[in-house]
This record gives structure tokens, C-alpha cells and sequence, in this order.
């Protein structure tokens, strides 16, 4: 992991866009996004056991964000 920062992260962004795609009727961008999250979850599997502290990373308070 570079510079020890947890990097499962990407997995909680590229969601939220998958999500972004599919209610904005965006259905090849999703599918895209469905292959990117393939390829990043690997990927991150091939770097290491998911440490405890990565568990929490990424994961952002959204409760005073406006809805959409």
C-alpha cells in the first residue's frame, strides 16, 4: 500500500457513481463502472488482507447531505 494509506476506498466511490449512472438512465456508463469494480476489487485483493482500519476508509457521513 503506498505510504501505508488504505485504498478499499475506491470500492465505496466507484459505487456511488454506479449508482449516479443508473438513476440518470446512464446504462453504459454502469455497465462500465460494473467491470471498473470487478477490476478494482481484484486488484485490491491481489494487494493484501483488508486491515481493520481500512474497514471504516471511505465510508463518509452523508446524513447532511441534500437528498437527490
Amino acid at each position: 500500500m503506498a505510504g501505508g494509506m488504505p485504498q478499499h476506498w475506491i470500492i465505496d466511490v466507484l459505487t456511488d457513481l454506479q449508482g449516479f449512472a443508473r438513476q440518470n438512465d446512464m446504462p453504459d456508463l454502469a455497465q462500465h463502472l460494473d467491470q471498473t469494480l470487478a477490476l478494482a476489487a481484484a486488484e485490491l485483493a491481489r494487494s493484501g488482507p483488508l486491515r481493520p482500519e481500512d474497514a471504516t476508509a471511505g465510508t463518509l457521513d452523508r446524513s447532511d447531505w441534500p437528498a437527490s
